[in-house]
């Protein structure tokens, strides 16, 4: 039985998750979610927000904001704020 391509499959998910944001109006983009204060750009956010973060970095962002959970995913998604859906990071 041949293996499976993890690299590919996340590939391949990225790209259909960038291809639906692309269709999203700037309204649906700043909807608010079923998640308490986030919008719809905050959630596409937290999805690949970490996958930038090595240990070294996450331990910097943690740190930065004092080790509170909810303050931690705050800073860590503020870097993603100029984004839209049509410039929808490297997906």
């Amino acid at each position: 039985m041949r293996g499976v391509d993890i690299r590919r499959l996340v590939r391949d998910e990225r790209a259909d998750l960038a291809a639906f944001l692309a269709t999203l109006t700037p309204q649906q983009w700043q909807a608010p979610t079923l998640c308490t204060r986030w919008r719809v750009r905050d959630v596409a956010a937290h999805i690949i927000s970490y996958d930038d973060l090595g240990a070294r970095a996450l331990l910097a962002v943690a740190t930065w904001a004092r080790f509170r959970p909810g303050r931690i995913n705050d800073t860590a998604l503020t870097q993603y704020d100029r984004h839209t859906p049509s410039n929808c990071w490297r997906c």
